[in-house]
């Protein structure tokens, strides 16, 4: 628990530079006037300077620095020669399904590959596909219905420069929870899924639950983030027309700000899904009967023909997602 808690803070400081580092990028800044005739020397000399963003650019590239000359060696002491030694093995030998090991023909790899298949792999494959589209399915349904507590510009005490009739008590209530909203929001996305789902495994046992709701709450912590973001640049004249006729801010999420987001939601939704599907294969590394189990039982066994043939059918579910995400918006975007 000391170390989740010291990974946990070293994301919150990640998390609020980033913000810091994009506020400044962001942020226009004033320039003083100038003439028309002004040579280009005086136009740079007036041009704003972000003084704390270059010090962090520079505080960045020492911090890298100091990283890639100390401690630990990144690279190995391997020779060229013995590198693509072990590439041409691995490509040549290892990944080469047994049979065609043993015999030379490619014919032989279709019963092969039908057997892992019919024997663990379909069923494997359609374990890590509901554990990820379960996930999904949680974390966006949490995420509709939370992501407009957590918006910033959503919880003003003005929306779009009307001010909508609250008490001050209820004004700071809404601001206060507004906050918390997005610390769980960043408390969620922080964590990594694989500790997520690690933790969850000791509390709930071996079922495939601790690896869908680690899954859902990892990922409904990054589409509360992306959902308060465009809900703060999607407040726009139809907001400000059921403002005139008395709308609540509930009304307004719902009729006016769902509909104008809602393509890019689908967008989000199935990227996420297939992000999903990755993280439920190494996930089933934890003993889950899923895609990532038998990769880890099959590397354990060195039998990396067989560890390739489940990755592979990791990443056909993945293409096969892909097409159906494309179908999807396509048919959105001609509706």
């Amino acid at each position: 628990w000391t170390l989740l808690y010291s990974l946990l803070l070293l994301l919150i400081i990640v998390e609020n530079i980033s913000y810091f580092v994009r506020r400044k990028i962001t942020t226009p800044q004033k320039t003083n006037a100038t003439s028309k005739n002004a040579s280009l020397t005086e136009l740079k000399r007036q041009t704003p300077r972000k003084r704390s963003l270059q010090i962090f650019i520079l505080l960045a590239l020492a911090l890298t620095t100091i990283a890639w000359t100390t401690g630990e060696p990144l690279f190995s002491d391997l020779s060229s020669e013995q590198k693509e030694k072990n590439l041409d093995r691995f490509l040549e030998q290892e990944i080469t399904p047994y049979p065609v090991q043993q015999s030379g023909d490619w014919a032989d790899a279709i019963p092969w590959a039908k057997q892992l298949l019919l024997d663990k792999g379909l069923d494997a494959a359609l374990q890590t596909f509901y554990i990820a589209t379960s996930a999904i399915i949680i974390a966006f349904l949490l995420g509709l219905i939370t992501i407009p507590y957590g918006a910033k510009s959503f919880n003003k005490p003005t929306l779009n420069n009307s001010t909508l009739g609250s008490s001050h008590f209820l004004i700071k209530t809404r601001q206060l929870f507004s906050l918390f909203m997005r610390f769980v929001f960043m408390i969620s996305r922080s964590l990594p899924e694989f500790l997520l789902a690690f933790l969850l495994l000791q509390i709930l046992g071996s079922t495939a639950w601790p690896l869908i709701l680690g899954l859902a709450l990892h990922n409904y912590g990054i589409i509360g983030r992306l959902g308060g973001e465009m809900i703060d640049h999607s407040l726009d004249s139809k907001s400000d027309t059921l403002l005139a006729h008395g709308g609540s801010r509930n009304q307004i999420y719902l009729f006016a700000i769902i509909p104008s987001i809602f393509n890019r939601m689908i967008l989000y939704f199935f990227y996420r899904w297939e992000t999903c599907i990755r993280d439920a294969t190494i996930l089933g590394m934890l003993g889950i009967s899923s895609l990532g189990f038998l990769i880890d039982d099959a590397s354990a066994r060195d039998n990396y023909d067989e560890l390739f043939f489940y990755t592979l059918l990791g990443a056909c579910i993945v293409m096969i997602g892909d097409i159906v995400s494309d179908i999807v918006r396509s048919k959105l975007r001609s509706a």
